[in-house]
């Protein structure tokens, strides 16, 4: 396997040339892959002469500090129309990146949008793939909350208010602005949360203000 840190850390890119210089869905998936594996790691190195609540203290902050996914520089980040064309880009190379994988299981032609059977058997193969169990009910809540207009497939736009939903800086002077990457927590929160009914009312009318900033009104598609 390449390095954990580079592979985690990415690299910089720049607007207009991602296609060009790397896929960040395969970057992302990588990151995702070694990512579980360190924390695995750390869960596994716990001194089980703790408490359980030290564990699992000293295992979250541990998980903290290993390296965020960085699809673009914190400086273009800045830049509203470099970080769309850059969020925009890790949204489709993720698309195809699952079409890829799933599209031959499923009988269908990749077309740049996921519908339920090929967003479920990639969820379905990343959880047989890092040993966590597969879950029919969350995995359907998450795709009918991503896709935002009910059309029954979440294209890139919709792709993309979800990693942007994700991107939330830890600098302070920041101030929650987008800076371009990935945190630990941010990924975990973000995908646990899509999961949950609780939350669904909550990260759909985010999502709906991510897209009008990014794409503008979206046009909705009623339910057949």
């Amino acid at each position: 396997m390449a390095d954990v840190t580079s592979i985690q850390q990415g690299k910089p890119v720049q607007s207009g040339q991602q296609g060009q210089q790397q896929d960040l869905g395969k970057k992302l998936d990588d990151w995702i892959n070694s990512s579980f594996s360190a924390q695995q790691q750390i869960w596994s190195e716990a001194d089980p002469k703790k408490s359980v609540e030290e564990m699992r203290k000293e295992a979250e902050e541990k998980i903290s500090k290993l390296p965020a996914f960085k699809f673009l520089d914190p400086n273009d980040a800045k830049n509203m129309e470099k970080y769309k064309s850059a969020v925009l880009q890790l949204a489709q190379d993720s698309i195809r990146l699952s079409e890829n994988e799933v599209d031959g299981d499923c009988g269908k032609k990749p077309d740049g949008k996921l519908d339920y059977t090929e967003f479920s058997r990639k969820e379905f193969k990343d959880a047989h793939k890092l040993g966590v169990p597969f879950d029919k009910k969350t995995t359907q809540l998450a795709f009918d909350t991503i896709d935002q207009n009910h059309d029954g497939q979440i294209d890139d736009k919709e792709e993309a208010c979800l990693f942007r939903a994700m991107d939330k800086s830890d600098d302070p002077e920041q101030k929650g602005k987008a800076d371009g990457s990935i945190s630990q927590d941010a990924f975990a929160t973000v995908s646990g949360a899509l999961g949950e009914p609780k939350y669904t009312d909550m990260i759909k009318s985010k999502f709906g203000e991510i897209y009008n900033l990014l794409f503008g009104k979206k046009e909705e598609t009623p339910n057949q």
